[in-house]
């Protein structure tokens, strides 16, 4: 990425992967998305963390939903 962050696009079959699917997979490979330095995107509706709390502060982390990604950097104007 730009920023220098490494990402992970994860495109799931929605009518075979649903999210405790989707939660048992990133647990067997190791991913974890709260890392940081790391942007995990995922297609359709997934209910992985957002936020976390650190230091008794809550912050996002980066778990992003490819469509509204794709959407906002397609077609919003320059």
């Amino acid at each position: 990425m730009p920023s220098g962050e490494e990402a992970l696009v994860l495109w799931r079959d929605l009518g075979k992967v649903d999210n405790a699917e989707l939660k048992k997979i990133l647990d067997k490979q190791g991913i974890h998305p709260r890392e940081k330095g790391f942007v995990l995107y995922v297609n359709g509706a997934h209910n992985l963390p957002n936020t976390v709390k650190e230091d008794g502060e809550e912050k996002t982390i980066k778990v992003r939903s490819v469509e509204a990604d794709f959407n906002r950097l397609m077609f919003e104007e320059a």
